[in-house]
């Protein structure tokens, strides 16, 4: 009997895939912002920036759901991330220098609905699950993944 049977749980932290294909609230509320941001000639952070946003490919994240499937005991819980925590500063500035735009801190509520979340320190670790089902994320990071957008 596999984990899932009786209840193991996989955690996703953070954002998931590749630009363009994100399914988290990370992307849904970066993808809305970027069309803001070139309005506003401005790619923002909250705060100063310091706190962290873990993230995760989505292709890393079927592996490890195999992983957990094949062999994960059951009531186990599991954290797929593979970015510990990229600073949502560094995140800006990303998408800054891509959309060619200053990076600069903005008022929390900037982000809507999303603000206290992209405020919030978030770090998160996987090495529990590294070690126990092997797994190893390979696929871009969250910083690679956004030197894609297009201006």
């Amino acid at each position: 009997m596999n984990g899932f049977d009786e209840g193991a749980q996989l955690r996703v932290d953070g954002d998931l895939g590749e630009f363009g294909a994100r399914l988290d609230e990370a992307l849904r509320m970066i993808r809305p912002s970027l069309g803001r941001r070139r309005r506003d000639r401005v790619s923002g952070y909250p705060g100063d920036g310091t706190q962290r946003w873990p993230a995760v490919h989505a292709l890393d994240v079927a592996v490890l759901f195999r992983l957990a499937l094949e062999s994960a005991p059951a009531g186990t819980e599991w954290q797929a991330v593979a970015d510990e925590g990229d600073k949502v500063r560094d995140i800006a500035a990303v998408i800054g220098r891509r959309l060619g735009l200053p990076v600069e801190s903005v008022p929390e509520e900037t982000y809507g609905p999303f603000g206290p979340i992209f405020a919030m320190d978030q770090p998160a670790s996987s090495a529990h699950t590294r070690e126990a089902l092997g797994w190893k994320p390979v696929h871009p990071s969250l910083l690679d993944d956004l030197e894609n957008i297009q201006p």
